[in-house]
Order: C-alpha cells, then sequence, then structure tokens
C-alpha cells in the first residue's frame, strides 16, 4: 500500500472517531488539512518536512469537513493550494513563511529542480479558528484542549508515514509544550552559538537525527534574526 492510501486510511478512522463531536463545540474550529506525500518528495534525496504552526484560514470548517467532506475531496484542497501557488491565494507565496520554505528547497535541490514539491509541508496543530489567523492554543484550555484531543495523534502518524529524514518546526517556543505532548521526554540541544529559544536541534527517538525547531519565520524576519537562523540550518542540514 502507498504511502498516500496509508494516510488516508488514518484520516478516515480519525473522521469516524471524530463524527460523535458536537458541532456546538465545534463550530469555531477551521480545518482540518489533510496533507498529500507528493511522489516528488518521496523520491527526493533530503526527505525534508517542514512543519508549521497551523494554517491562515482553510476551506471548511470542522463541522462542515465532518458533514460533507470525503477525505479525498479533503486532501485535494492542500493539493490544490499546491505549496502557495494556488491562483486563489495569490498573496501566499511572498509571506515569510512561503518564502522560508521555498528558499530552503532551493538550498537543497537548487534551482533546477523539476518540482517545488519535493519538500513537505504540514502543522502542529490541524486547526485554525474562524478569526482567521488566531491559533488554537492562545484559546485557553477549556476549549484548546478539546481541539487538541480531537486532533489526536494525526501529526505523528503523517510524520510516521512520510519518514522524513531532516525534519524543521517553525513553531518558536511557545509551542513546545505541544510538541512534548506529542514526543513525550523530548529534548532540546543548542545548535552553535544561539540560544535555545532560538533555533534547537530536538532529539526524540520518534524524530529523525537531523530534527530542529526555530522560530516562525515571520518572527525571524521582525527581529532580523532570517538569514542567520536559516544559514545555520543550511550548515547543519547539507
Amino acid at each position: 500500500m502507498s504511502p498516500q492510501r496509508r494516510l488516508e486510511r488514518t484520516y478516515r478512522e480519525f473522521k469516524r472517531r471524530a463524527l460523535p463531536t458536537r458541532v456546538a463545540d465545534s463550530g469555531w474550529l477551521v480545518g482540518p488539512d489533510l496533507i498529500h506525500i507528493h511522489d516528488d518528495y518521496l523520491k527526493s534525496k533530503h526527505k525534508i518536512a517542514i512543519i508549521g504552526q497551523q494554517v491562515h484560514g482553510w476551506y471548511y470548517d470542522f463541522p462542515e469537513f465532518l458533514r460533507e467532506w470525503p477525505i479525498s475531496e479533503a486532501v485535494k484542497e492542500y493539493t490544490r493550494f499546491d505549496y502557495a501557488h494556488d491562483k486563489r491565494e495569490p498573496e501566499c507565496l511572498r509571506t515569510p513563511f512561503w518564502k522560508f520554505f521555498h528558499d530552503i528547497r532551493r538550498a537543497a535541490y537548487g534551482d533546477d529542480a523539476e518540482s517545488h514539491c519535493t519538500v513537505l509541508w504540514t502543522n502542529a496543530i490541524k486547526f485554525v479558528t474562524k478569526r482567521g489567523s488566531d491559533s488554537v492554543i492562545w484559546e485557553g484550555f477549556s476549549r484548546a484542549e478539546p481541539a487538541i484531543r480531537i486532533q489526536g495523534e494525526l501529526l505523528l502518524t503523517e510524520l510516521r508515514i512520510a519518514r522524513p529524514k531532516v525534519c524543521i518546526f517553525v513553531t518558536g517556543p511557545d509551542f513546545d509544550f505541544l510538541l512534548e505532548r506529542y514526543f513525550p521526554g523530548l529534548q532540546r540541544r543548542r545548535v552553535a552559538r544561539f540560544k535555545e529559544h532560538v533555533l534547537a536541534r530536538l532529539v526524540h527517538p520518534a524524530l529523525p537525527l537531523r530534527s530542529f525547531r526555530t522560530y516562525h519565520p515571520q518572527y525571524l524576519v521582525r527581529r532580523g534574526l532570517r538569514s542567520k537562523v536559516f544559514n545555520a540550518l543550511c550548515r547543519e542540514l547539507w
């Protein structure tokens, strides 16, 4: 069975378990964004996965997903988004996250890479709030905890099936509590002269040896750290 078929089987099981969720409790959630493991990634040399915080809005909310969206159609929205090349989202490619994403891809594979799909993209949280970019984790425990429980082990399953050789979490230290929940016993080690909260190597049996966590690219740009962190990552990766 192909990695994508295995992943979609997992997504169907996730949806089956989530169906009893009351609309009144989940109507504020947008998503989940369900990924597609592209053949170009599977054939790539470095097998890089970049894990963001969460999407900036998505094409259906959670109740709509449960009622109306077959898994195959939900995954198609990820493929249509096409790593920020979707004409429906003309501004995305110019955002700090996607500039960082494609700069990492070019650093790994060069400008002559046949496809822009050689790097895998997923997120630490599969939902975002209906307010758009607001993260679920800022909602307070009574709302955030059920959303995180609904998501369950989706991220871990995606990584286990995709089997990256490199993981770059651009989630920042505010999401460390969530990474520690996903990866119990997770250790962080300093990289070069960077403070741990800026750039850290992540050590855990469920993660590849080359796993790192840094700030979201937007914050890196704002603090003037983008070039330093990007160059340090490139030195560590290849």
